[in-house]
């Protein structure tokens, strides 16, 4: 479980930490990475009333856009760790089960975010060596943006592309 610190809405985002062989340079090239012949991007929820599907090169186009720079360590590393992924370390095993007071009282923070630390900067590095000679970069969707960011973040859009999705909910 995650614990979140101020606002907290309904709205949930993902980070992707994407491994690129050959970095596009145009928005087709792109569009074939992520959908080969495929020419529409599926709704993953497509409800009564909502789109079912877009056109891959429009959506092409927003992740092209979103390529702005290589994603530095530090930029990884932190959505890596404030993420969700399988075997992130969990608060609650962090409890002092026999302390008295507040349940979030009883945890010990101060081990728990470093091993958080710790695990991302190994989950990142274990990524990277999977993937050596490419370059990475940093995506993240919320589908507090809208119907299509939604599907950006739920849906299969990276699944053609080694990649890390950071769930943050």
């Amino acid at each position: 479980m995650k614990t979140r610190e101020g606002f907290v809405s309904n709205s949930s985002s993902s980070s992707f930490i994407v491994a690129f062989k050959d970095v596009p340079e145009s928005v087709e090239e792109l569009e074939k990475m992520l959908f080969g012949a495929e020419t529409e991007y599926p709704n993953p929820y497509p409800w009564d009333g909502a789109e079912p599907c877009w056109p891959s090169g429009m959506v092409a186009e927003i992740v092209f856009r979103d390529m702005e720079k290589e994603a530095t360590k530090e930029e990884m590393t932190e959505s890596v760790r404030g993420g969700w992924l399988d075997e992130h370390p969990d608060y609650n095993d962090y409890e002092d089960k026999t302390a008295k007071g507040d349940r979030f009282d009883t945890i010990d923070w101060d081990a728990y975010y470093a091993d958080c630390d710790k695990w991302a900067d190994e989950k990142l590095a274990e990524f990277q060596a999977a993937h050596p000679g490419c370059k990475f970069f940093k995506f993240k969707y919320s589908d507090n943006d809208g119907e299509l960011h939604c599907a950006l973040e739920h849906g299969p859009l990276f699944d053609r592309l080694p990649h890390l999705r950071c769930s943050h909910y």
